[in-house]
């Protein structure tokens, strides 16, 4: 038997980055000690990648950790990548039971701006130099077209 629970209070979770982040997993069993909890995380395009079967680490990264008393999945520093559906899985004898969280890390206020204010510099550091190469190409181009006198230019010779 399969039990896929969403919880209001932690379905979804929003979160800045370089927060750090617990997902819980409130699943209790009838028989700890024969069950077994797995947390995966769904990537787009990749699929379902497992995080920890009990308390193994399967993955590199280890900003991801998991309290082995009471499951909870906690990420630090939480990046955009971070982003995306966790589930943690609860499996004892012959049934299944997920409790699935929504983890969604947006830039903050300061990180935008600060796009903006170094994309703006770096316009404005483009336009000089364009300004300072037509300068330089037309000067450059006016000394080599100037008349060696003033009649050569008002008049010229035929």
């Amino acid at each position: 038997m399969d039990t896929t629970m969403w919880k209001p209070e932690n379905m979804t979770i929003t979160a800045s980055p370089g927060e750090t982040v617990m997902l819980h997993c409130d699943i209790k069993g009838q028989d700890p000690e024969q069950s077994l909890v797995h947390w995966y995380k769904y990537h787009e395009g990749i699929g379902k990648i497992r995080l920890f079967e009990g308390i193994m680490r399967l993955i590199k990264e280890h900003r991801y950790n998991m309290n082995p008393r009471n499951y909870t999945l906690t990420i630090e520093d939480v990046r955009a990548i971070d982003s995306g559906l966790f589930t943690c899985e609860f499996l004892e004898h012959n049934t299944s039971s997920k409790l699935i969280h929504r983890l969604n890390v947006t830039p903050t206020v300061e990180e935008s701006s600060t796009f903006l204010i170094v994309a703006a510099v770096c316009l404005i550091i483009l336009l000089v130099l364009a300004i300072l190469l037509a300068v330089f190409y037309f000067r450059k181009r006016k000394t080599q077209y100037a008349p060696t006198n003033s009649t050569e230019m008002a008049f010229p010779k035929k």
